[in-house]
Protein backbone atom coordinates (compact mmCIF):
# COMPACT_ATOMS: atom_id res chain seq x y z
CA UNK A 1 0.00 0.00 0.00
CA UNK A 2 1.41 3.27 -1.14
CA UNK A 3 0.79 5.96 1.38
CA UNK A 4 4.07 8.21 0.21
CA UNK A 5 1.68 10.56 -1.31
CA UNK A 6 -1.08 11.41 1.33
CA UNK A 7 1.80 11.60 4.24
CA UNK A 8 3.36 14.59 1.62
CA UNK A 9 -0.05 15.78 1.22
CA UNK A 10 -0.42 15.95 5.35
CA UNK A 11 2.88 17.50 5.81
CA UNK A 12 1.81 19.96 3.37
CA UNK A 13 -0.98 21.01 4.73
CA UNK A 14 0.89 21.25 8.26
CA UNK A 15 2.94 23.29 6.74
CA UNK A 16 0.85 25.80 5.25
CA UNK A 17 -0.77 26.06 8.47
CA UNK A 18 2.41 26.41 10.59
CA UNK A 19 3.79 29.46 8.04
CA UNK A 20 -0.28 31.26 8.15
CA UNK A 21 0.31 31.12 11.81
CA UNK A 22 3.71 32.65 11.59
CA UNK A 23 2.71 35.31 9.56
CA UNK A 24 -0.24 36.01 11.66
CA UNK A 25 -0.83 38.90 14.45
CA UNK A 26 0.59 37.75 17.60
CA UNK A 27 -2.66 38.29 18.89
CA UNK A 28 -4.47 34.45 17.28
CA UNK A 29 -5.38 32.81 13.76
CA UNK A 30 -8.05 31.01 13.56
CA UNK A 31 -9.00 29.06 10.42
CA UNK A 32 -12.67 30.49 8.97
CA UNK A 33 -13.14 32.80 12.07
CA UNK A 34 -13.92 35.94 9.67
CA UNK A 35 -17.72 35.27 11.02
CA UNK A 36 -20.57 38.19 11.56
CA UNK A 37 -19.28 40.37 14.95
CA UNK A 38 -20.91 38.97 17.81
CA UNK A 39 -24.94 40.18 18.08
CA UNK A 40 -25.28 43.77 19.73
CA UNK A 41 -27.66 43.78 22.52
CA UNK A 42 -31.58 44.74 21.51
CA UNK A 43 -32.88 44.01 24.80
CA UNK A 44 -34.31 46.87 26.69
CA UNK A 45 -31.90 45.10 29.24
CA UNK A 46 -29.13 47.19 28.29
CA UNK A 47 -25.62 45.17 28.67
CA UNK A 48 -25.43 41.53 28.55
CA UNK A 49 -24.72 39.57 31.70
CA UNK A 50 -23.03 36.98 29.32
CA UNK A 51 -22.37 35.79 25.84
CA UNK A 52 -21.53 32.23 24.68
CA UNK A 53 -20.64 31.95 21.20
CA UNK A 54 -19.28 28.89 19.00
CA UNK A 55 -17.43 30.77 15.56
CA UNK A 56 -15.09 28.95 13.18
CA UNK A 57 -14.36 25.71 11.93
CA UNK A 58 -14.68 24.58 8.10
CA UNK A 59 -16.95 26.63 6.80
CA UNK A 60 -17.31 29.06 4.01
CA UNK A 61 -16.75 32.55 4.26
CA UNK A 62 -18.82 35.12 5.95
CA UNK A 63 -17.94 32.43 8.30
CA UNK A 64 -19.80 30.04 11.00
CA UNK A 65 -21.17 30.74 14.26
CA UNK A 66 -23.99 30.13 17.02
CA UNK A 67 -24.76 32.71 19.93
CA UNK A 68 -26.91 33.02 22.84
CA UNK A 69 -26.67 36.46 24.79
CA UNK A 70 -27.97 36.71 28.36
CA UNK A 71 -29.25 39.88 29.89
CA UNK A 72 -29.57 41.07 33.41
CA UNK A 73 -33.10 40.53 33.31
CA UNK A 74 -33.13 37.06 32.09
CA UNK A 75 -34.23 37.57 28.64
CA UNK A 76 -31.77 35.95 26.10
CA UNK A 77 -31.05 36.15 22.32
CA UNK A 78 -30.32 33.16 20.18
CA UNK A 79 -28.65 33.85 16.66
CA UNK A 80 -26.27 31.98 13.90
CA UNK A 81 -24.97 32.31 11.06
CA UNK A 82 -27.47 30.57 8.64
CA UNK A 83 -30.11 33.35 9.71
CA UNK A 84 -31.78 31.56 12.60
CA UNK A 85 -33.23 33.75 14.95
CA UNK A 86 -34.88 33.49 18.58
CA UNK A 87 -35.85 35.13 22.15
CA UNK A 88 -36.78 33.89 25.50
CA UNK A 89 -36.40 34.15 29.58
CA UNK A 90 -34.44 31.71 31.31
CA UNK A 91 -35.76 31.02 35.26
CA UNK A 92 -35.67 33.19 38.19
CA UNK A 93 -33.48 30.55 40.02
CA UNK A 94 -31.12 30.06 37.16
CA UNK A 95 -30.15 33.77 36.10
CA UNK A 96 -29.81 34.19 39.93
CA UNK A 97 -27.52 31.15 40.33
CA UNK A 98 -25.76 32.56 36.77
CA UNK A 99 -24.91 35.65 38.17
CA UNK A 100 -23.90 34.70 41.97
CA UNK A 101 -21.05 32.05 39.70
CA UNK A 102 -20.30 35.26 37.32
CA UNK A 103 -19.45 37.74 40.26
CA UNK A 104 -17.49 35.10 42.42
CA UNK A 105 -15.56 33.96 38.77
CA UNK A 106 -11.75 35.19 38.85
CA UNK A 107 -10.84 35.65 35.22
CA UNK A 108 -7.68 36.42 35.82
CA UNK A 109 -7.17 33.05 37.06
CA UNK A 110 -9.46 30.90 34.57
CA UNK A 111 -7.59 32.57 32.05
CA UNK A 112 -4.20 31.41 33.49
CA UNK A 113 -4.60 28.22 32.36
CA UNK A 114 -2.84 27.87 29.42
CA UNK A 115 -3.58 25.76 26.90
CA UNK A 116 -0.86 23.47 26.58
CA UNK A 117 -2.26 21.10 23.68
CA UNK A 118 -1.48 23.51 20.85
CA UNK A 119 1.57 23.25 19.69
CA UNK A 120 1.56 25.89 17.21
CA UNK A 121 1.47 29.51 18.76
CA UNK A 122 -1.48 31.57 17.76
CA UNK A 123 -3.23 28.64 15.98
CA UNK A 124 -6.34 27.19 17.41
CA UNK A 125 -6.14 23.71 15.64
CA UNK A 126 -10.00 23.01 17.78
CA UNK A 127 -11.43 25.92 15.37
CA UNK A 128 -9.61 23.79 12.17
CA UNK A 129 -12.30 21.46 12.26
CA UNK A 130 -14.58 22.19 14.99
CA UNK A 131 -16.14 25.36 16.42
CA UNK A 132 -14.24 27.21 18.97
CA UNK A 133 -16.32 28.50 22.30
CA UNK A 134 -16.30 31.88 23.30
CA UNK A 135 -17.45 33.04 26.94
CA UNK A 136 -17.97 36.93 27.04
CA UNK A 137 -18.80 37.99 30.48
CA UNK A 138 -20.05 41.75 31.43
CA UNK A 139 -19.51 42.59 34.97
CA UNK A 140 -19.05 46.12 36.79
CA UNK A 141 -18.80 47.67 32.95
CA UNK A 142 -15.88 45.21 31.65
CA UNK A 143 -15.74 43.00 29.26
CA UNK A 144 -14.04 39.57 30.76
CA UNK A 145 -13.54 37.37 27.17
CA UNK A 146 -12.38 33.77 27.88
CA UNK A 147 -11.37 31.78 24.58
CA UNK A 148 -10.96 27.95 24.48
CA UNK A 149 -8.16 27.83 21.94
CA UNK A 150 -6.68 30.09 24.35
CA UNK A 151 -7.36 28.95 27.71
CA UNK A 152 -8.02 25.32 29.06
CA UNK A 153 -11.52 25.62 30.71
CA UNK A 154 -11.81 23.70 33.35
CA UNK A 155 -14.99 21.53 32.67
CA UNK A 156 -15.66 20.80 36.03
CA UNK A 157 -15.72 24.68 36.68
CA UNK A 158 -20.29 24.80 38.01
CA UNK A 159 -20.05 28.20 36.22
CA UNK A 160 -18.93 27.25 32.66
CA UNK A 161 -21.26 23.94 33.13
CA UNK A 162 -24.09 26.25 33.89
CA UNK A 163 -22.90 28.18 30.19
CA UNK A 164 -23.03 24.95 28.22
CA UNK A 165 -26.29 23.66 29.56
CA UNK A 166 -28.10 26.82 28.83
CA UNK A 167 -26.38 27.28 25.36
CA UNK A 168 -27.40 23.62 24.30
CA UNK A 169 -31.02 23.90 25.64
CA UNK A 170 -31.13 27.54 23.88
CA UNK A 171 -29.83 26.19 20.73
CA UNK A 172 -31.91 23.20 20.49
CA UNK A 173 -35.20 25.49 21.52
CA UNK A 174 -34.16 27.68 18.75
CA UNK A 175 -33.43 24.97 16.22
CA UNK A 176 -36.31 23.80 16.76
CA UNK A 177 -38.55 26.98 16.27
CA UNK A 178 -36.85 27.25 12.83
CA UNK A 179 -37.32 23.86 12.09
CA UNK A 180 -40.87 24.66 12.44
CA UNK A 181 -41.26 27.94 11.09
CA UNK A 182 -39.77 26.57 7.62
CA UNK A 183 -41.98 23.39 7.23
CA UNK A 184 -44.86 26.18 7.80
CA UNK A 185 -43.25 28.72 5.33
CA UNK A 186 -43.12 25.50 3.20
CA UNK A 187 -46.95 24.73 3.32
CA UNK A 188 -47.64 28.06 2.52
Amino acid sequence: MKTWPLTVGVVGLCLAIASAAIAAPPNRLSIAQDGPAPTQPVSQSGTPLVTVRREGGFCYPPGCFSEVTIYPDGSYRYANSVGDRATGRIRRGTLQQLRSRIARADFDQIRSEANVRNPIPNLCLLAADGPEAVYRFYPNGKTEEIRGCETDIDRSSRLFQQLERLYERVSEQAAQAAQNQRRGDRAL
